[in-house]
């Protein structure tokens, strides 16, 4: 495989998978969850409530990170579960 065919492949993979994110609504559960929502509404100043939605965020990027990985491993590399 040449550069660019890795370089396409990749790219619409990559398309692929966020179409697929995108549209499961993963993101919009990850932010609505009752948790989070108690949480803000307990944190005692604006501080802690940046601190929740920042570790929120961190939390939500690792798990659309492995998310990725997992789908570009089984579907860039064909590796089998």
């Amino acid at each position: 495989m040449i550069e660019q065919e890795f370089r396409d492949k990749y790219n619409a993979l990559l398309k692929e998978f966020q179409q697929k994110y995108n549209a499961s609504g993963r993101l919009h559960k990850q932010l609505h969850e009752d948790d989070l929502v108690k949480s803000l509404k307990a944190a005692e100043n604006e501080d802690e409530r940046t601190a929740i939605i920042a570790a929120r965020i961190f939390r939500i990027e690792v798990d659309r990170t492995n998310q990725l990985i997992g789908f570009m491993l089984k579907n860039f590399l064909d590796v089998k579960d």
